[in-house]
């Protein structure tokens, strides 16, 4: 540097000397502006998504018949955390990539999309060790967001997010553990899908934090986003059609400055005319989170306001981060220490945090966790979907200085993103246009496992969806002209309208004001208010218990809800009602009033049942079908059978509590074959084999078991198929020494018979299936094949819990039922046969129909009789012709004329003729 001065001073005055200076500084200027713009050039080219350009070729196409490859012609990217072989992972660190190998193997997810047809074409920028939801990489340049260039993207998943936004490739992969497939999405206006955590591979994967993140994609072309998950989560091609139950999450769409006629009135109409939504309900979900994780309580700023929304789901995103930052430290502690320097300045303060952390309260985080899957779970169930805005805040400017805002934004975003991170469950993020000059989007979740369900409500709705974005966004902005709420302006249309006693008119004004606000208690409870005058109680009791989930101090609530409990004659509920507004408001008469006059009421009540009490016992002993119950077991040990109980829960694949109880022969003839009669839902074993008993046990060894949740069988398992019972049945009768058997199953009876021909090819001989419908399919239901439009209306025949529907289900067994049978015998038969293990029994029959389908079905190679009612409406005749062509030559098939589905009772001597001839003349 010195020569470099004496030089210039020494030559000062020669011309020549600046002439050389001014052309080398010209040429550096000249070069380092080139460089800007070649830099420029190629990052408008494909907007600074891309690290690195490839293309990996998708597998040749299997030769026919097999399917075609589903994502033939599609190209996708992938963010900088998946392996390509013989490509450095960069995991959006270029100190990272410079101190590790290249990858030997390709993630299996990339893998399985070039199995599937698709072409792989670059790697993508994603934020420095999937730290942050921004997008911003010091390293790489901030991917440009194709709407708003001036703005973040969104990360970290940034780069996948912008090259689909930009059309540069029709689908992308990314990482999503805190949002990062989500938000960018949001921010970038596409779609993008977060599966259920730990149902997508991540063999290839560099890990953030592996309880939380998940791989996700982006498409802008909802089929595109479908296909791609049916083939991540080697889904089923067949759609069945399933009912769908949306929630609002009101309290989450307050955290937005999005209008509702933008966001949640778009869904709201998309749904309205497509078949098989119901009405959407709305809730707070911090509220419900609040109450339903109890071990979130001591991660909340505010001890004893844990129900407080925000505070309740930014205790959520905390723990959801303190996860983040304790499995990070664990997976990459030994690196970062050697390369902490090297980090981008906003993430290395993420990344300083995940190697200081010294979490003690781990398994309280872990705990929070767990508790906030179960809670998520048991809100969903299996047609429940959440709806949610993805986004607090539309994208902030890029570099944004303003350290206040951007903890506000992030504390935001985080409590959003961490219900779907914290519960593991699937989410996808839809866009819904823009508001002024921001995307707007919503997001729905499903429970954990249901990703074939979200997607094909997506395919399902989403044209709908678009329709209505585009119609709200040629809408003026609803507002009154005295700036109002609009849905205060409805609430007081129905106060005038329900003043001038038109009841009808004011429900209409207070739906309207809910569907404008969901998350208003007094909306909800004024409609119940017009629904008690119209005298519809019921929904007077349900927006009530909406108004007191909203504000549990609604003291106007509990008293309309307890008048209304009290006209439904729920007495003792009502009066719970009353005391709770008391103990809210000590001095209110009307609740005074109304808790004094129950109080007598229900004494009153009590003498009276008091008195029934031995009237009752009494009548017992005249019980009809008590009585006949009696003379069938007389008849059974007549026939040489005795009553046994056996204790399963010890023997082989029997791990819980379970009992069965079964008639075995007194004195097994061991030189004699095994017969096992399988009842159905009829009644019971004894009722339906009653009548031909004594046919068989001169010449088998008889059994006649009770299965699970029958007579005195049941087990603490919650399977409920049939192939357990079959699994069940045959560890009975192993246990009483049956290695070999015929089977006679009627009706339910008959699937477990199937199951158990399937499960024991080689233990079960022969096997007889009446009015059985093994055969049927999940979609007989929705194709009208039986009489009946659902499901849960089957189970309230098959299940009778009143006079009205024992007499259904004896219309629906028989051809010509026995008609003007008193109220009275049908009690009596409700109350000794029905009245036990009812929800089990409901269970059973659901999980016959549940995912049904006759390709799973296992063939038998028994010979196999199969013996039908010509007019049998429960199982229709077709099912039967079905299952004969099903098995095949090894079926023979009997249809009985003039017989329903209980063949065995309304034409005994002819059922008993063929039972004989197949099981008795051959022997």
């Amino acid at each position: 540097m010195s020569k470099s001065l004496t030089f210039i001073q020494t030559n000062a005055s020669n011309p020549k000397t600046w002439v050389v200076i001014g052309v080398t500084v010209a040429g550096i200027v000249i070069l380092a502006e080139t460089r800007k713009r070649r830099i420029k050039a190629l990052r408008e080219e494909h907007f600074g998504a891309f690290l690195d350009r490839f293309e990996l070729l998708p597998f040749p196409p299997p030769p026919p018949p097999a399917a075609k490859q589903t994502l033939s012609g599609l190209t996708f990217s992938i963010s900088d955390a998946f392996d390509i072989k013989d490509y450095i992972t960069g995991f959006g660190s270029p100190h990272w990539k410079k101190t590790h190998e290249a990858a030997e193997k390709t993630a299996v997810v990339v893998t399985t999309l070039l199995r599937n047809g698709a072409t792989c074409v670059a790697k993508t920028v994603m934020d420095e060790m999937g730290f942050g939801i921004t997008g911003e990489n010091m390293h790489y340049g901030t991917p440009i967001n194709p709407l708003m260039p001036s703005n973040v993207p969104g990360g970290c998943s940034s780069g996948s997010a912008v090259s689909v936004a930009a059309e540069l490739v029709d689908f992308a992969l990314g990482i999503d553990t805190t949002g990062g497939v989500r938000i960018p999405a949001s921010f970038c206006g596409i779609l993008a899908f977060r599966p259920s955590q730990g149902t997508v591979s991540s063999v290839g994967v560099l890990p953030n934090s592996q309880s939380l993140e998940t791989a996700g994609w982006f498409a802008r072309d909802p089929s595109v986003l479908c296909q791609v998950g049916h083939a991540l989560l080697n889904l089923s091609a067949v759609t069945h059609k399933r009912q769908r139950s949306l929630i609002f999450a009101d309290d989450l769409f307050e955290l937005t400055d999005v209008p509702k006629q933008k966001s949640v009135h778009v869904v709201r109409k998309a749904i309205e005319n497509l078949p098989g939504y119901q009405a959407p309900k709305h809730m707070n979900v911090g509220q419900y989170v609040a109450s339903n994780v109890p071990s979130l309580a001591e991660f909340c700023e505010k001890p004893g306001k844990s129900e407080d929304s925000a505070s309740t789901l930014k205790a959520l995103a905390s723990v959801m981060l303190s996860i983040q930052r304790h499995e990070f430290k664990t997976n990459h502690e030994e690196w970062s220490q050697t390369c902490k320097s090297f980090l981008g300045p906003r993430f290395s303060n993420d990344v300083v945090a995940a190697l200081k952390s010294r979490n003690e309260n781990i398994k309280s985080l872990y705990r929070v966790k767990t508790e906030m899957r179960a809670t998520i779970q048991s809100l969903l169930k299996e047609d429940g979907i959440l709806v949610i805005p993805t986004v607090a805040d539309p994208p902030p400017k890029l570099n944004t200085k303003n350290k206040n805002a951007m903890n506000e934004f992030l504390d935001r975003n985080y409590a959003l993103a961490s219900i779907a991170s914290m519960s593991g469950c699937c989410q996808v993020t839809v866009p819904l246009g823009k508001h002024g000059d921001s995307p707007i989007s919503v997001s729905f979740l499903a429970y954990y496992g249901g990703d074939k369900f979200l997607l094909d409500t997506i395919l399902d709705v989403y044209a709908s969806l678009q329709d209505q974005a585009d119609i709200a966004a040629s809408l003026a902005p609803v507002t009154d002209s005295n700036g109002i709420e609009p849905s205060e302006v409805m609430k007081e249309k129905g106060n005038a309208a329900y003043k001038g006693r038109q009841w009808n008119k004011a429900v209409s004004c207070y739906t309207e004001a809910i569907k404008l606000n969901g998350a208003n208690a007094t909306y909800f409870c004024n409609r119940a208010a017009a629904y008690l005058e119209l005298g519809r109680f019921q929904q007077a009791e349900e927006d009530c218990t909406e108004a007191i989930l909203i504000d549990k101090k609604n003291v106007k609530a509990y008293l309309r809800r307890g008048t209304a409990r009290e006209s439904l004659i729920r007495y003792k509920e009502s009066a719970a009602d009353f005391k709770h507004a008391l103990v809210l408001e000590p001095q209110n008469k009307t609740a005074k009033i109304a808790e004094k006059r129950l109080r007598k009421l229900m004494k009153k009540i009590r003498t009276i049942q008091n008195k029934m009490v031995d009237y009752l016992r009494l009548l017992r002993c005249f019980s009809f079908t008590a009585s006949r119950d009696w003379l069938f077991r007389q008849s059974f040990a007549n026939a040489g059978l005795r009553s046994v109980t056996t204790n399963l829960s010890h023997t082989n694949s029997i791990a819980s509590t379970t009992s069965m109880h079964c008639w075995i022969p007194k004195s097994p003839n061991r030189s004699k074959p095994n017969l096992l009669l399988v009842h159905g839902f009829g009644a019971n074993a004894m009722w339906q084999y009653g009548e031909h008993l004594r046919s068989f046990t001169g010449r088998f060894n008889v059994y006649v078991p009770d299965l699970l949740f029958f007579g005195l069988s049941s087990t603490s398992e919650p399977n409920r198929t049939e192939s357990f019972q079959a699994r069940c049945l045959m560890r009975l009768m192993e246990a009483h020494g049956v290695h070999t058997m015929n089977i006679v199953g009627i009706s339910y009876g008959g699937f477990v018979g199937y199951s158990l021909a399937a499960q024991f090819p080689e233990k079960v001989e022969k096997l007889v299936l009446c009015c059985a419908g093994v055969c049927l399919e999940e979609k007989d239901m929705e194709d009208g094949l039986f009489k009946v439009p659902n499901l849960e209306e089957a189970t309230e025949i098959l299940i009778p819990q009143t006079p009205e529907k024992l007499k259904e289900l004896i219309r629906f067994s028989f051809v010509k039922p026995i008609r003007g049978v008193p109220s009275f015998f049908l009690w009596d038969f409700i109350d000794v046969m029905c009245t036990e293990f009812v929800e089990e029994k409901r269970d059973l029959i659901k999980s016959i129909l549940k995912d049904r389908r006759l390709s799973d079905l296992p063939r038998i190679r028994q010979k196999t009789l199969i013996i039908w009612g010509e007019e049998d409406q429960i199982f229709p005749l077709e099912l039967g012709y079905r299952l004969k062509r099903y098995i095949g030559e090894n079926a023979e098939m009997v249809v009985i004329k003039k017989a329903g589905h209980a063949v065995n009772l309304e034409k005994s001597k002819e059922f008993l003729k063929h039972l004989k001839s197949f099981l008795i003349d051959s022997l």
